[in-house]
Formats: structure tokens, C-alpha cells, sequence
């Protein structure tokens, strides 16, 4: 991450870094407990808030996968893996590919 300027700083770009964390962090809660619609609308509110966090592209793209919304599902996949290939989802990424490929 490179470092912020001033102008972020008064801009609220670190606010909205912040809030996408947070919004990853509940995402990630509602995943794992099984309410996907609520994952996918805080994921989707993270790559809004912050659009390289490659967590929140991954999650959305998990909660998109559970969805069926296999068009974005697959769209959010290959661009985590564009971004992080050796991430720690890579795996699982490259893993939700070849299922949706089918």
C-alpha cells in the first residue's frame, strides 16, 4: 500500500480504507454463518469503499458464488487472481473457477 498523502487524509480515502475493513470483517461473520445475501451486500459495499482490497473481491465473489450470481461470481474470482495470485485465497479462487467452469 503506498503511503497516504495529505490530501487523502482531508479527502476521507482512509476513512473509506477503514470502513471497508469493517465492512470485510462483518462480511467474512456473515459468510461463515450462512447469510449470504448479507455477506454479498457488505462485501459489494467494500469494493465500492475501497476497490482493490482484494479480501472484500474475494468475498464478494464467495458470496456471489453462493448466490448462483455465477456471472459475477466467476468476474470477481479471476480479478482476485489477477491481483493476488499467490493470495491467500488463490487457491480457493482458482478452486470456485474451475466449479463455476463446468
Amino acid at each position: 500500500m503506498r503511503k497516504p498523502s495529505a490530501k487523502d487524509i482531508e479527502g476521507g480515502s482512509l476513512a473509506g480504507e477503514g470502513r471497508a475493513k469493517d465492512d470485510v470483517q462483518v462480511g467474512r461473520y456473515y459468510l461463515n454463518d450462512g447469510d449470504f445475501k448479507g455477506a454479498y451486500a457488505r462485501f459489494q459495499e467494500a469494493t465500492q469503499l475501497d476497490p482493490a482490497n482484494v479480501e472484500a473481491i474475494y468475498g464478494l465473489a464467495a458470496a456471489a458464488d453462493k448466490l448462483h450470481y455465477k456471472d459475477e461470481a466467476l468476474t470477481n474470482y479471476k480479478l482476485y487472481l489477477d491481483i493476488a495470485p499467490d493470495g491467500s485465497d488463490a487457491k480457493a479462487a482458482r478452486k470456485g473457477i474451475q466449479a463455476l467452469s463446468r
